[in-house]
């Protein structure tokens, strides 16, 4: 299994939980393209949509209201200050779905407007 659809896999293995994987269609690293698919013989539910600024971890955003999803929990493995945090933390706010979110930042730093008040708002 990919590593990034690791945890998902794990979690998608317990009896009563039900996982949607929502990952960007498209994805630049550098100049190669990279597109969204799932690990052969994964049964997860993925579900790849565009995004705005593919490849930059911080700026990205899902080109998708994804009003066809009710979820309980939602899980993002993103930075708190990007705006992907921004835009799931409110979606997840208006579905009223817990928010969770993973950090790989473990230094203290001082962000600039807007990035800070995302940061804060994710928190």
């Amino acid at each position: 299994m990919d590593v990034n659809q690791r945890l998902y896999e794990l979690l998608d293995r317990e009896p009563d939980i039900d996982v949607d994987l929502v990952a960007p269609s498209n994805w630049r690293i550098g100049r190669r393209r990279v597109v969204c698919r799932r690990t052969p013989g994964s049964r997860l539910r993925l579900h790849p949509l565009p995004v705005v600024a593919p490849g930059h971890l911080v700026l990205h955003a899902y080109l998708d209201s994804m009003g066809r999803f009710s979820p309980d929990v939602v899980l993002l493995d993103e930075q708190a200050w990007s705006m992907c945090a921004l835009q799931l933390s409110l979606i997840a706010q208006r579905r009223r779905a817990a928010f969770v979110f993973t950090n790989e930042q473990n230094i203290a730093k001082g962000y600039p407007p807007p990035f800070r008040w995302i940061e804060r708002r994710t928190y």
